[in-house]
């Protein structure tokens, strides 16, 4: 599946780039990971995997605001990060690292398989990848592809606000693991 196809799918959706929605994120990733380095120093490698992988998601994320697109699923990231990679913008070990980290959380919070190594693995790369993706993201448009047919209006199917615009906050992916009141 690639971007266009998401979008036609409603798993992304097209949307202004969004420099608030942006910041929101980068802070959210910036706290997922702080989590995951006080539960790894703690001693609780599953709780250190769920949060790094967050970290990741919120730092990707926070890149797809800065493009003007947002995600309905967790997986429409990956693909937009594949679609990085293939244009020559993101590195191979940063795509790499997303997709075992998104591996290492379901194995944690589905099959409860987890390692204090893979724990400290997925940390390292959360930070790394974290860092890259807020290096995009305030880099500036020049630095990542924009989405095709931009029509300035986010738009997919159900959830929709004035004039056809999508909600926001609608969709958003899997809250399981996030604090309220934000």
């Amino acid at each position: 599946m690639d971007i266009e196809e998401c979008i036609r799918q409603g798993y992304l959706l097209r949307a202004r780039p969004d420099q608030e929605l942006m910041v929101k994120e980068l802070k959210e990733s910036d706290y997922d990971l702080k989590s995951a380095q006080a539960a790894f120093r703690g001693g609780d490698a599953k709780w250190s995997i769920v949060k790094s992988y967050y970290a990741m998601f919120h730092a990707a994320r926070a890149l797809l605001f800065a493009m003007g697109m947002k995600e309905r699923r967790h997986f429409a990231v990956a693909v937009v990060l594949e679609s990085l990679n293939k244009a020559g913008r993101l590195e191979a070990e940063h795509l790499s690292a997303f997709h075992s980290a998104m591996s290492a959380r379901e194995d944690a919070d589905y099959r409860y398989t987890y390692s204090k190594e893979t724990a400290e693995t997925i940390l390292e790369a959360a930070r790394q990848f974290a860092a890259r993706m807020k290096a995009l993201a305030k880099g500036g448009q020049s630095n990542i592809p924009a989405p095709h047919n931009y029509n300035g209006a986010a738009r997919a199917p159900g959830k929709r606000g004035k004039k056809g615009n999508a909600q926001p906050g609608a969709g958003g992916g899997d809250k399981k693991h996030h604090r309220t009141g934000r």
